[in-house]
């Protein structure tokens, strides 16, 4: 098992965890009208945050742009369970979960060798499975104990997400630099850049 797929995969576990929440501990947050409200708003932004992302993404390294992520992620959604503001704090999260989803599908994709691509994404995405079925069992039960502790835990694990991200930048910003789909075959290839991530 490559050791730095398993960092990129556990530094952006908390991510993960609190991408979750919008569907678990949100849901108990928000009454029938405000989360439909959320839900929708979540899917729009996703589709035409899209710009947005790459716009930022040509400018701010990897690990800049998934630590920012994180970050915003967990303050955006603990701050929704504080301030029910479903509208400004949704569209704040939402463009957050939309960079943690695609940069980090382009991470592992510069860091796997070709012919292991798909083995790699399958335990990435193992990975942050096994940490949104913890998400979806623990979220509901903090929030229904505690929404300012739910709140809390969601800003504590953006902060920590941000954090092991940044000390991972250097890592993320190589993988993104990697060559995919290189006709020659070779990881380290800069025969083109059309074929980086």
């Amino acid at each position: 098992m490559d050791r730095n797929l398993i960092v990129v995969a556990l530094a952006c576990a908390p991510a993960t965890f609190v991408m979750f929440q919008a569907f678990s501990g949100l849901a108990v947050v928000y009454d029938g009208g405000p989360y439909r409200a959320m839900v929708f708003i979540n899917a729009g932004v996703l589709v035409v945050g899209q710009p947005i992302v790459r716009w930022m993404a040509d400018r701010v390294g990897a690990g800049n742009l998934l630590a920012g992520a994180t970050l915003i992620l967990g303050a955006g959604v603990g701050s929704a369970a504080l301030a029910r503001d479903v509208i400004a704090t949704t569209v704040l999260w939402s463009l957050a979960e939309l960079a943690v989803i695609s940069i980090s599908a382009g991470v592992v994709a510069g860091l796997a060798p070709h012919r292991q691509m798909g083995r790699y994404q399958a335990t990435f995405q193992i990975i942050q499975g096994l940490v949104a079925t913890l998400a979806m069992f623990a979220g509901p039960l903090l929030a229904g104990a505690s929404e300012d502790r739910f709140a809390f835990l969601c800003l504590a694990l953006g902060v920590l997400g941000a954090l092991g991200l940044r000390a991972s930048s250097a890592l993320l910003g190589e993988a993104m630099a990697q060559p995919v789909a290189c006709p020659c075959g070779a990881r380290l290839c800069r025969c083109d850049a059309g074929h980086l991530s």
